[in-house]
């Protein structure tokens, strides 16, 4: 590597110093012909070893002495797309072209740039102007239907897949293109008619699949059938012949035939596993438990196929892993999951896919274990933070809870969002743990640094009611809570329990009422407290219906003293 340095800026110092010497000799002296060739080579060199900032300065050098040397600005214009000076590039390539206006892959070039730049009116006239030059270059006709096709100019495209299959001749791109264009111009029997004329001519598995996809879509089962045997004849592993031939059988409810041709499919190694795992997961988001029940054995045996012959493929395992949760064997699941992660360890969907299939199945031990790896895995992430801090919530490891908002707090990446959420996140596990003091600093700062977020508002505003605190100051939170999300249940419960502690029943009565209209009746909490305003007001009787579908439901964690107190109302209205 050192030696090839030197030796480049060895034939450089040469070539500029003949340069210089020049205008001793003859003011307007420019380097000989055999000279910009060996500079230019120089460059090349440097170019195609991926040395693309050290080939830009030198041709800028170069340039500086040959100001009219295309190839100089050909190759600044290819360095300076390498090390992304678009503006150069763009500079250097025009003035290529412009200067050797017959060289092809001057002007090629430069609509390549216009194209990746998308810049498609640009692309287009270049190629259209190298067209009339040079007719018998497919690349450009290929080039300018992807145009028109992109500007939805299906007619011209056609124009031009004409003019190319005068060129170069029928293929299947060019008829599987002309099927699509005349698609999109609502010419669905011209399309089908060239397939089939083409089909007729030229062996070839993939129009006569797509005969067959024709047919299905018209429900002609048995035509569609003898396209995809055909197909099947001519390359017994064509994946879309397959695919079709058993989406055939599936449509028309042929389970028998239909099974043993999709665990075909799904043992070709020939076929791709992402499209088999597009598939399973399709059929597993349909998946209803008659035919589960009915096909489980079948269905197991296809999904099974797949993954003994993609055993180490990430979108398998995901789909075959994903069939398993859907069917109540999580056991199977997590085997899928899990090889997963340990095959790619260093994959961060990957992982985050085992996370949150633990957090689905209620594992909070292996999860907080998994998350506390990944944390060690992707320091510079904080995603796994919040699995891990939903684990230690439901092992009620307060003490874990807030180490681990101590540490987002702390971390490099973390934004002002993040904190809030953190600050607001440890104030709920002090609150979890009976340090209220400790929370409600935590609710301070995560307001100091955003006023309104609505969580912190909500649970502060909460917390102060349960404490019989600072109600006035706990009705202002909460209040803005509601303002700004009407039809929130939380807020509204939170609110309707300071206005009913403040006296307010009435106030309070109607933003329960609304409270229940937008999901309330799910937390036994609001519902208990909706029946305490109501018992205030005097209305027993609808309190004590709240009362008694509350004691149908799972109550005793969220409300311990529940039955005794409603044991109390009862003997108070001699119940």
């Amino acid at each position: 590597m050192l030696h090839r340095i030197l030796r480049y800026i060895l034939s450089a110092a040469l070539f500029f110093a003949a340069s210089a010497a020049a205008p001793a000799q003859n003011a307007g002296a420019v380097p000989s012909p055999r000279m910009l060739e060996n500079a230019v080579l120089i460059g090349v060199d440097l170019f195609n070893n991926g040395e693309y900032r050290q080939s830009a300065d030198f041709f800028r050098s170069l340039l500086r002495k040959a100001p009219d040397n295309d190839a100089a600005w050909f190759y600044l214009g290819m360095s300076s797309i390498y090390v992304q000076d678009n503006e150069t590039a763009e500079l250097a390539l025009g003035k290529a072209a412009a200067l050797d206006p017959s060289n092809y892959w001057y002007r090629y070039r430069l609509g390549q740039f216009y194209a990746a730049t998308d810049r498609p009116e640009l692309t287009g006239e270049i190629y259209e102007s190298l067209l009339r030059d040079f007719p018998k270059k497919s690349e450009l006709y290929y080039s300018l239907v992807d145009i028109y096709i992109s500007q939805g100019d299906y007619g011209k495209a056609l124009g031009m897949l004409d003019s190319l299959e005068a060129v170069s001749g029928k293929s299947d791109p060019t008829v599987i293109t002309r099927y699509q264009l005349l698609l999109q111009l609502r010419r669905p029997e011209e399309a089908h008619d060239c397939l089939l004329a083409y089909s007729r001519e030229y062996a070839s598995p993939q129009v006569l699949s797509m005969l067959g996809d024709y047919e299905m879509s018209l429900y002609r089962d048995s035509s569609a059938l003898a396209f995809y045997d055909e197909a099947l004849s001519l390359d017994g592993d064509c994946a879309q012949a397959l695919l079709g031939k058993a989406e055939t059988y599936r449509m028309t409810a042929r389970f028998s035939e239909y099974f043993p041709a999709i665990t075909e499919f799904m043992s070709r190694e020939t076929v791709l596993p992402r499209g088999k795992a597009e598939y399973l997961k399709a059929l597993t988001s349909r998946l209803d438990g008659k035919f589960f029940r009915v096909y489980g054995k079948e269905l197991d045996a296809m999904y099974d196929a797949a993954l003994s012959t993609h055993r180490r493929d990430s979108s398998v395992n995901v789909a075959v892993g994903l069939y398993y949760l859907a069917t109540e064997r999580t056991a199977l699941a997590d085997s899928c999951f899990r090889r997963n992660a340990l095959n790619f360890p260093d994959d961060f969907d990957i992982r985050g896919n085992y996370c949150s299939f633990l957090f689905f199945c209620k594992r909070w031990e292996d999860l907080k274990e998994e998350a506390e790896r990944c944390i060690e895995q992707f320091p510079d992430r904080l995603d796994f933070y919040d699995y891990k801090s939903g684990a230690c919530y439901w092992l009620r490891d307060w003490e874990g809870l807030q180490a681990t908002y101590d540490s987002v707090i702390a971390h490099k990446a973390a934004t002002d969002e993040d904190r809030v959420s953190a600050y607001t996140g440890r104030g709920d596990a002090y609150h979890a743990a009976g340090e209220d003091g400790k929370a409600f600093k935590c609710y301070e700062k995560a307001l100091a640094i955003d006023p309104d977020y609505l969580p912190a508002l909500n649970n502060y505003a909460y917390f102060l009611s349960v404490e019989g605190r600072k109600l006035r100051k706990a009705s202002a939170m909460s209040a803005r809570t509601v303002a700004a999300e009407p039809d929130n249940p939380t807020y509204l419960d939170t609110y309707g329990w300071i206005l009913h502690l403040q006296g307010r029943d009435s106030e309070a009565k109607s933003h329960f009422k609304h409270a229940m209209l937008y999901g309330a009746k799910e937390s036994v909490v609001s519902m208990d407290h909706y029946a305490e305003v109501l018992y205030s007001l005097g209305e027993y009787d609808l309190a004590f219906m709240y009362w008694d579908q509350i004691l149908q439901k799972d109550w005793k964690q969220d409300i311990p003293d529940l039955e005794e107190r409603v044991a109390r109302r009862r003997e108070a209205n001699g119940r």
